[in-house]
């Protein structure tokens, strides 16, 4: 439901349920998460191993532990938009294969578990995980996805994304492979959108004025989709 213990207590109400106890939800929380977590893991290196069978397929001379070059896409999406959210996630796609070969969860907020480390409850208490602005969360993702990649032995040399200049900034200025450059391409619908944005701002500033763009007929310019 995403909406924690007290929305489900709201809904038990509704339904005239006894709802469960914050140590029961807990419990079962902390369940799910663990192993959702061992799924997500086992999902990940099951990607890797394809998109190293792929480049060696490609490239007979790569070998088994050799760190292969790849080019990646990478985005990142939030619990809510603008510039408030406290939770998000930034994943890394491959774009031959176009699996997902690694994601990170970047919070503004941490809960500490308490009751021997395994069960939260109200008393837990909350510190941030990275410290700044929610816009930042998407920039900070980025540059530890890119750091452990080698991890996995990988490099994200060329990297795919919506255009927004300060996730390459940083991956740039921290060097993260060394002396490695790395290249920025934008998507082609990002490119479309902007293109998109902007001619629907000229026709819409050519009615204004009075002014019909493209003539009268076939292919003139309007605000219409």
């Amino acid at each position: 439901m995403g909406v924690g213990h007290a929305g489900l207590v709201q809904l038990c109400r509704f339904l005239n349920m006894k709802p469960l106890t914050h140590t029961s939800y807990s419990k079962h929380t902390h369940a799910i998460c663990e192993g959702i977590k061992v799924v997500v893991t086992r999902m990940l290196d099951d990607a890797a191993t394809i998109v190293r069978r792929v480049y060696r397929d490609i490239d007979s001379s790569i070998g088994h532990d050799d760190t292969i070059t790849l080019t990646v896409s990478y985005d990142g999406s939030w619990m809510t938009r603008g510039h408030k959210s406290q939770y998000g996630i930034g994943c890394i796609s491959e774009v031959i294969t176009g699996l997902v070969i690694d994601l990170q969860h970047p919070t503004l907020r941490q809960v500490h578990c308490s009751l021997q480390g395994m069960v939260c409850d109200a008393r837990a208490r909350v510190q941030p995980e990275l410290r700044g602005a929610s816009g930042g969360m998407e920039v900070k993702a980025a540059q530890l996805l890119s750091t452990r990649s080698t991890d996995r032995y990988f490099r994200y040399t060329t990297i795919h994304s919506d255009g927004d200049a300060r996730t390459f900034t940083r991956l740039t200025n921290s060097r993260v492979y060394g002396d490695v450059k790395l290249q920025n391409e934008e998507w082609v619908n990002h490119v479309a959108k902007c293109l998109n944005t902007a001619l629907r701002k000229l026709a819409s500033s050519g009615k204004k004025a009075g002014v019909t763009l493209g003539g009268h007929g076939f292919g003139k310019l309007t605000g219409g989709k």
